[in-house]
């Protein structure tokens, strides 16, 4: 499968706390319809991003992977780390992709308990290995609308967001240079998370970040 730079971005809203294993990993599920989707949480905010990338066996071939790697057919997690050095990798030979799009994603490929990725500018493939982490991600998919924490809305009553989670959130909508449409914000209710969308149909990305409010 390919990862977009911006899916593998998502590791800004992953945990820096070293007792929240669990967090800092990204959660990769496997394409449907062609469209991966990448999460990725600190507990107090989340994104999911998704998007629409070309069949992984357009990619260049890199010889160093395993010819028995195959693209993940089950959701894995992807150490923050790794994703971290990948997504820089990306942005340095943004230059490469406007000669050909398809150097603009990196490959992840899976070869029993072992994950392979890699880019190329097809002149210098940089290549990384790692091992499937004995972790469990957890279950972000309460706080979206008919989850488990949405609550019914009170009128009137204020509630604030942490200058820093908002932040975040810009960073990260600043990742998505090609195009800016607007952002669709959504309170679920009062103190229930709140919802921030938008859609990129030139790049081919749907997002959604999730931010955990705060009583005033």
């Amino acid at each position: 499968m390919l990862l977009t730079r911006q899916q593998l971005a998502a590791h800004v809203f992953a945990s820096t706390d070293a007792s929240r294993v669990s967090l800092q990993y990204l959660r990769i599920d496997p394409p449907v319809e062609g469209v991966s989707t990448v999460w990725a949480t600190d507990g107090h905010t989340l994104v999911r991003c998704k998007a629409l990338a070309p069949p992984a066996d357009e990619f260049p071939l890199i010889p160093t992977i395993p010819p028995s790697a195959a693209s993940p057919t089950k959701t894995v997690l992807l150490p923050v780390q790794t994703a971290k050095l990948v997504e820089a990798a990306l942005r340095k030979q943004r230059k490469a992709t406007r000669t050909l799009q398809i150097l603009g994603y990196a490959l992840l490929k899976q070869d029993g308990d072992m994950l392979y990725l890699a880019v190329t500018d097809l002149d210098n493939p940089q290549t990384w290995q790692v091992r499937l982490p004995d972790a469990t991600f957890p279950n972000v998919e309460g706080v979206l609308p008919g989850g488990v924490y949405a609550m019914v809305a009170e009128a009137g009553t204020p509630f604030g967001i942490s200058g820093a989670y908002l932040s975040r959130v810009g960073s990260y909508r600043g990742q998505f240079d090609d195009y800016q449409p607007s952002v669709k914000v959504t309170s679920q209710g009062l103190l229930a998370p709140v919802l921030f969308e938008w859609s990129d149909t030139i790049s081919n990305h749907d997002v959604l970040c999730v931010v955990m409010p705060m009583r005033l």
